[in-house]
């Protein structure tokens, strides 16, 4: 009798040892078909000579961001039939079936479907402008690189290392010149976490910047200063009109971002948009922001930019009033439309003491001059 009793209890305790490891067993097997934590991914979308290299530098300040510098660079040569890590060849048509998909490749950190065409630049090649992650990467790498990938077996395992750091950060920052804002429409659709920063400045004081950078590079492909602000100023105008719209639809995915209130104004509209990003602004960050605007000294891994606020306005010394007048014959409705003011003459703008866009408090809102149907 007793021996029955013994053989029932070791028959239920067998039993309940079972169960409990065939649950163990199944929550394992759920827990390895969830999707692992993504980052969040941040577009930083403006344009060339719009202090978005400054701004992106800042953006990129935390230790939890991964930041990657214009990643649409590569197509500017005309590549459309792309390599990859697998040893796959695809052709692809058009600029921006090319450019959505190298977007949204990075926005869910799958490096094996970046072009190796994007690994070859060397532009990159430093710390003051590409992510960390991605320029010690390319550092140690770049004679497999531009050796052009003698060995593809140690590549894509390096490369899966880099995506395991792209994944395990909390913010996936873009920075990139090459992305009308409309292109992001259907990503905003799709993505919940999806945020875009739209970082926009006075017109004039681009053109007068790309213009002279024009000028001394080597290509020298600027056209005729009418010609160029007109299609400068095209695009701008589609761009605001589009974020007008899609903040409408996305009003907590969208942050508009002037360049001048964010450097005349630096520790206030910065904390703003690290808030915006879930970030905090620490005394180590504010350091290197001091270090980065008021001082000679380097920050590492940084682009400084001393006495940021002097350079706001520092175009309207260089020019004059028929560069203005060409201008605003392209650009003159853009003004008004993003918070800018017309200038009326030469002392108005000589005179730096008189700003030349509205005083708004603050970058929370998109300041429009008119109303825009939706």
């Amino acid at each position: 009798m007793i021996r029955l009793k013994y053989k029932r209890v070791i028959k239920v305790v067998t039993t309940v040892i079972a169960l409990f490891v065939g649950v163990y067993i199944i929550y394992k097997i759920k827990s390895g078909l969830q999707p692992n934590r993504m980052p969040v991914p941040v577009v930083l979308v403006t344009y060339s000579r719009s202090g978005s290299c400054f701004v992106g530098n800042i953006l990129k300040l935390d230790d939890s961001v991964f930041y990657v510098f214009e990643p649409l660079h590569f197509l500017k040569f005309g590549h459309r039939v792309l390599h990859f890590s697998d040893g796959s060849i695809r052709t692809l048509n058009t600029y921006l079936t090319v450019a959505e998909r190298i977007l949204r490749a990075w926005f869910s950190c799958q490096l094996n479907e970046i072009p190796l065409e994007y690994w070859d630049e060397e532009i990159f090649q430093t710390t003051k402008i590409q992510g960390k992650h991605i320029f010690y990467f390319k550092e140690r790498y770049k004679r497999e690189i531009y050796g052009k990938y003698r060995y593809p077996r140690i590549f894509r395992a390096t490369l899966q290392l880099l995506e395991d750091m792209c994944i395990k950060s909390k913010l996936v920052i873009i920075k990139t010149i090459r992305t009308p804002i409309f292109m992001l429409n259907k990503a905003l659709s799709e993505l919940d976490n999806l945020k875009v920063i739209y970082l926009y400045r006075d017109p004039r004081g681009i053109i007068r910047s790309q213009r002279r950078n024009l000028y001394i590079s080597k290509e020298n492909t600027f056209v005729s200063l009418n010609d160029h602000a007109e299609n400068l100023c095209a695009r701008i105008f589609n761009d605001a009109i589009t974020f007008a719209i899609l903040s409408h639809y996305y009003p907590e995915k969208l942050l508009p971002l002037k360049y001048e209130t964010f450097t005349m104004n630096l520790m206030r509209e910065t904390k703003h948009v690290y808030n915006y990003m879930n970030l905090t602004l620490t005394a180590r960050h504010v350091e290197t922001l001091i270090k980065m605007t008021t001082t000679k000294e380097r920050a590492k891994y940084y682009i400084p930019k001393n006495n940021s606020k002097e350079l706001v306005d520092r175009w309207r010394t260089l020019v004059d009033m028929s560069f203005v007048d060409t201008v605003d014959m392209s650009c003159s409705h853009v003004y008004s439309r993003l918070g800018y003011l017309q200038i009326s003459d030469v002392t108005m703008l000589k005179n730096i003491s008189i700003p030349l866009y509205r005083n708004n408090d603050t970058n929370k809102q998109f300041h429009f001059g008119q109303e825009i149907p939706v």
